[in-house]
């Protein structure tokens, strides 16, 4: 049975310690990851470093006596991301890797970010010429 220990990632901000809701996940003396589910993200780089994926793993706070969820494979554990939707709130959804075609937080971010947002990317050559949903309502 694998217990990490989680505790704040403490970042500085204007010369001031910050929390940004990011977690240390840290198995002895080793730091597994830094991520907002430590959980699900470490039983992944756990799953990387060449554990098996029938150790049970479960988390504990680093301040506390018990444990902060019923332990489970770690082979289990790294099937599961959570997402945050407007409408439905947190859910767990199956995790995809990047190379999957999921998209991240990141990623999102920087598209939110980047001077292409809202430009359509033709797939193909009548799909250029053919007006998107935004543009054929605009005209009508």
């Amino acid at each position: 049975m694998i217990t990490l220990i989680t505790k704040p990632h403490i970042q500085i901000k204007n010369g001031e310690p910050a929390h940004f809701d990011m977690f240390e996940a840290w198995l002895g003396e080793e730091l597994i990851c830094i991520s907002r589910q430590p959980r699900l993200d470490s039983a992944r780089e756990l799953l990387r470093h060449g554990h098996s994926p029938d150790v049970q793993m479960t988390t504990r706070a680093h301040n506390r006596i018990y444990d902060s969820f019923v332990a489970a494979p770690i082979g289990e554990l790294a099937k599961w991301t959570i997402t945050e939707r407007d409408r439905t709130g947190l859910r767990r959804e199956r995790w995809r890797s990047y190379q999957d075609g999921a998209s991240s937080s990141a990623v999102e971010a920087r598209t939110r970010k980047s001077g292409m947002r809202g430009i359509r990317v033709p797939e193909s050559y009548d799909d250029a010429v053919a007006p998107d949903r935004v543009t054929a309502k605009s005209a009508a």
